[in-house]
């Protein structure tokens, strides 16, 4: 397991425009961290200080009109909450092949070389709807049986059949708004170097594994290779990547490890009615239970036990996740759901203490 002091350009102007065109705006991050009962966010505030001059000299240098950014790059409806548009025209053709780590250029090369089936193999690849390394003949046709048949609105669905059809009109659009936005990071570097150095001395302090094993619920399996890689646009996010030799590429957001710390540090009174009064309802109790016996349960399956739509199921996780009862990783475009054991824990001592008082339950245990 090693960390790479290094960024994936494609990615992050990926992640960027996407973030801009859906509107996940550090403002927006910490609007979350409020709802969930944060009062005191001075160590996000410093951690996110260069990240967030950075974002708005790029905003200045990276020029794209409104509609077609949104066109592009933002999340059709439908889908799971995602904060770097990984459900955008854009994602969908690029996200299966950036695990490479290749120059812009070459990549392009390659997409441009894609057949109808590659293509739509990759969507599917994007949607969690076939595996990596599925074969490409026939994908076309499967494309349209699998959209056809997920619970998304029927504009949604048509939309992701359009987007297919078109590949060869829209793929040249989304580079011409790449490149610049590249071109900018590259401008940036100095500072981007800066704002990597401090993430990797962050994760190198603490170790690899135990940096993951506290900011993911990532299963590692001690005989595959995994690469720590800087994640900057999207910073509360992990992505993973399976790449060519059998390799685990994983995207890491330089802002989760202190997001994650920032929230147990301000757990509160209030956290605590909040997250009585969201498991109040009968169908988040219940997603509840499941999961204690269900570790790393992505979305459909969740639709498919408890024969909920997805838009219900991502409403319903959505409240779960912002109460810090369940936290989520995101693998592609299947985003994984594990129960928080440590915050829910310190929650149920600490409504233990509100109610009833008494010795800490965790002193008691020492």
């Amino acid at each position: 397991m090693e960390i790479l002091h290094e960024i994936n350009p494609a990615l992050e102007a990926l992640a960027y425009l996407g973030s801009r065109a859906n509107g996940h705006t550090l403002d927006r991050l910490e609007e979350r961290l409020q709802a969930r009962g944060v009062r005191k966010a001075e160590p996000f505030h410093r951690a996110s200080a260069a990240l967030r001059e950075l974002l708005q000299d790029l905003d200045t240098e990276v020029s794209v009109p409104a509609e077609t950014l949104q066109r592009l790059f933002g999340d059709i409806k439908g889908f799971s909450y995602s904060t770097i548009g990984s459900y955008s025209p854009a994602f969908l053709f690029f996200y299966p092949m950036l695990s490479r780590r290749q120059d812009f250029e070459t990549l392009m090369q390659q997409m441009e070389r894609l057949t109808p089936d590659e293509t739509a193999r990759n969507m599917m690849i994007s949607l969690s709807l076939e595996e990596q390394s599925g074969p490409a003949a026939g994908a076309a046709a499967k494309l349209v049986s699998r959209v056809l048949a997920l619970t998304i609105p029927t504009e949604s669905r048509l939309a992701l059949l359009e987007i297919h059809q078109n590949y060869r009109t829209l793929l040249p659009e989304i580079a011409a708004c790449l490149r610049p936005a590249i071109a900018a990071l590259e401008t940036e570097s100095g500072r981007i170097q800066e704002i990597i150095e401090a993430f990797c001395r962050e994760v190198e302090g603490l170790g690899t594994e135990s940096y993951l094993r506290e900011t993911s619920s990532l299963a590692i399996t001690p005989e595959v290779h995994y690469h720590l890689i800087p994640f900057l646009m999207g910073p509360d996010t992990n992505l993973s990547m399976e790449q060519e030799d059998g390799s685990v590429l994983i995207c890491c957001g330089v802002m989760r490890l202190s997001l994650r710390r920032t929230l147990a540090e301000n757990s509160s009174a209030s956290q605590v009615y909040d997250a009585i009064r969201i498991i109040g309802d009968k169908t988040r109790f219940d997603i509840l239970c499941y999961l204690r016996d269900h570790p790393a349960v992505y979305g459909q399956q969740l639709c498919n036990h408890f024969g909920l739509a997805r838009n219900t199921i991502h409403h319903h996780m959505s409240k779960l996740v912002n109460a810090g009862l369940v936290t989520c990783l995101v693998e592609g475009n299947r985003i994984y759901y594990t129960t928080d054991r440590e915050h829910l824990s310190y929650l149920l001592n600490q409504q233990r203490q509100l109610l009833i008082g008494g010795e800490d339950t965790e002193q008691q245990e020492k």
